[in-house]
């Protein structure tokens, strides 16, 4: 399962934080044996600088970053990260229809959250750009995940 970074794992409007019950959902995907990416559109040093200080950047199998590939949604960060995993076995969570186009680009489940922006629009934006489920909170997410995998 490959999640964006601002906006899905981390809330950037509060400090730099965690979502709630972001960390437990990573944890409890990883103990099941799924393996967890990170894609974003934040630079390498940033990215990873802020995972390290929520203490979550162990729980990783790899991280995609502007630095490393052409941006979102062109899903080459997500080939180069992924190499070898059939597209049809990813899930891509994200909060932007960049998310969702580029996991629709890679042939992956674009699976939208509006936990940080619950507006109806966002909503609709992430529908309209290919998210197959919308999940609006990290619980609703967790189970979906749980389900599907």
């Amino acid at each position: 399962i490959v999640f964006d970074h601002d906006g899905t794992l981390v809330n950037m409007q509060v400090g730099r934080k965690l979502f709630p019950g972001i960390k437990e959902l990573l944890t409890e995907l990883s103990d099941n044996g799924i393996k967890l990416y990170v894609w974003t559109a934040r630079d390498r040093y940033s990215c990873i600088k802020i995972l390290k200080s929520l203490d979550i950047i162990g729980i990783f199998e790899d991280i995609s970053t502007a630095t490393d590939c052409e941006p979102k949604p062109n899903p080459q960060g997500l080939k180069d990260m992924l190499d070898g995993v059939d597209a049809s076995e990813v899930a891509m969570v994200g909060d932007s229809f960049t998310d969702m186009l580029g996991a629709t680009n890679y042939g992956a489940l674009p699976v939208g959250v509006t936990w940080d922006n619950p507006t109806t629009r966002v909503r609709e934006v992430l529908v309209e750009t290919g998210a197959k489920h919308i999940c609006a909170t990290v619980e609703e997410c967790k189970k979906l995940l749980l389900k599907n995998i």
